[in-house]
């Protein structure tokens, strides 16, 4: 029997029992289910999204994997990967375990239903907010953010959209530099760009998404944090809001363009402005595949590292290692993540 996956399993659905035989029956691509400490969860759509592979999963599809996802020779687990399967539950095995519901803390947002419209409203505190927005949750779908279609359209970008619009723009500031400046010149001031853009992305990452001990306990400094990179790290895995949408790079990017120009002659800042145009889009690009990369063992090792430090920042600690693209600005301003192996 398949049961497919919703935003938020009703608890009827939640309580009911699964047999041992109809757990085995689901290990396939088609239909995976799992076990966790007397809960049944069906993780067929979240196997493709799984940071260490979809085979991984199917590996133990149709068994009880508590004492794997505890086990430090198999890569033990932390208690936020763990309670990424909540929204996923299909039933339960042992009666024992019948009181899990009841002892679940204070709801923080309904995946269901618009999340930014519930922050709008929100009297969580600083401290319960920060504790909730840094254990990652996962959805077989993008959640709505806002209940207006319009505002709601604004924030789903898929990757393609990064180079198709900014690729243009990179090219008419290189062929303006070009245009006034011989070659050497100009693919010294793009490298310059592409390699400065590094401390950009550490420096927007640092200290505009990460201000969690600046920010004032009130509702709405929550909701703003929310906005601008909580739900990120509330909804990791969300492949519709990995790259930044147009309208929020732009609102960052022209006052670093601004600042370029009074700075820098025309010719020059055209130069350089083309460079970082396209270490942002490196930048943005490998994010989004260091969350959705398949078959991580495969790829090169220095992507490899990365993919591993960055889904560490995320499901580790939050206060440390900002960088996506190197590890170079973390180590130069003591911030680089000392990976710990047992933790996902």
């Amino acid at each position: 029997m398949y049961i497919k996956p919703g935003l938020s399993q009703s608890l009827a659905m939640r309580d009911r029992l699964v047999t041992l035989s109809e757990l085995e029956c689901n290990r396939s691509k088609a239909s995976c289910w799992i076990a966790y400490r007397g809960r049944v969860y069906d993780v067929t759509r979240f196997a493709q999204d799984h940071p260490g592979g979809e085979q991984l999963v199917l590996e133990y599809g149709g068994k009880d994997i508590t004492e794997v996802l505890h086990d430090p020779t198999q890569h033990r687990h932390s208690q936020e990967a763990i309670e990424l399967l909540d929204e996923l539950a299909v039933g339960r095995i042992h009666e024992k375990y019948t009181d899990l519901e009841a002892d679940r803390k204070e709801k923080f947002l309904d995946l269901s239903k618009p999340l930014f419209d519930q922050m709008l409203v929100n009297t969580f505190t600083k401290d319960f907010y920060l504790e909730q927005v840094h254990r990652p949750r996962y959805t077989p779908n993008s959640p709505l953010l806002f209940s207006n279609p319009y505002l709601e359209l604004l924030t789903r970008t898929p990757w393609y959209v990064v180079p198709l619009f900014w690729t243009p723009l990179a090219l008419i500031f290189a062929y303006l530099s070009l245009s006034q400046l011989d070659v050497p010149c100009f693919v010294s001031l793009f490298m310059t760009g592409v390699f400065m853009f590094g401390l950009v992305e550490y420096t927007i990452h640092r200290f505009l998404f990460h201000v969690d001990e600046l920010i004032p306990d009130h509702p709405m400094c929550l909701f703003f944090h929310f906005m601008v990179h909580g739900v990120h790290h509330y909804l990791p895995m969300d492949r519709m809001r990995l790259v930044m949408p147009p309208v929020l790079s732009l609102a960052i990017g022209i006052p670093i363009l601004l600042l370029t120009v009074k700075l820098l002659s025309l010719p020059l800042a055209f130069g350089f402005l083309s460079g970082l145009i396209v270490g942002y889009m490196i930048y943005d690009l490998m994010h989004y595949f260091l969350h959705h990369a398949v078959g991580a063992n495969l790829l090169p090792p220095h992507f490899q590292a990365m993919k591993t430090y960055h889904l560490a920042h995320h499901y580790q600690d939050p206060t440390v290692g900002f960088g996506i693209t190197s590890k170079l600005w973390d180590r130069l301003f003591g911030t680089e993540l000392v990976i710990n192996p047992k933790l996902v």
